[in-house]
């Protein structure tokens, strides 16, 4: 997997714009995982990372203008919300894995949605693997109907064969 190189100059940039922002969540003041983020998202010329810190400063000033600093978790909230979505409901998976809530209705949602999940996916079940099976045969006798590349590759053998015992008569 590839990782993206940041420059030394970006992180440096990073760190000036987010002391400039204030160095904390606008929400809970958390300084863990902080991320930039557009206060009415239809404003946005660009988005403040990785090649955009490469801009001059005084453009990075002028789209701060229209930031705001939060950690990831009131980032991911903030979002939900500005597409229109109310808040997720306690007692679904989402809610469990996204926001790990952990009371016993989220938890019981995670638990049935697991053994549907599995139940779909599950590796052992004879009948997927069947299906998989009879599909790439198909496949299969759709690119060579009539087998004609192993009736090819068996005919190169037995020439390759008739062609070593000739070499050994003549010598």
């Amino acid at each position: 997997m590839e990782t993206k190189r940041i420059t030394i100059k970006e992180r440096n940039r990073r760190k000036e714009v987010v002391d400039i922002l204030g160095g904390c969540c606008i929400n809970c003041q958390s300084v863990e995982r902080l991320e930039i983020a557009h206060i009415n998202p239809e404003d946005r010329s660009f988005g403040i990372s990785g090649g955009a810190l490469r801009k001059s400063m005084e453009v990075i000033l002028e789209e701060l203008q229209k930031c705001q600093l939060m950690c990831h978790k009131c980032n991911k909230e903030k979002k939900t919300l500005d597409m229109g979505k109310d808040k997720v409901q306690h007692g679904s998976a989402s809610m469990y894995t996204n926001y790990k809530c952990r009371c016993d209705d989220c938890k019981a949602a995670w638990v049935e949605y697991s053994k549907k999940y599995t139940r779909k996916y599950r590796d052992n079940n004879p009948e997927r693997i069947r299906k998989a099976q009879l599909a790439y045969i198909a496949r299969k006798m759709e690119e060579d109907p009539v087998g004609t590349r192993e009736r090819q590759r068996l005919a190169s053998r037995k020439s390759k064969a008739k062609m070593r015992k000739s070499r050994k008569v003549s010598k």
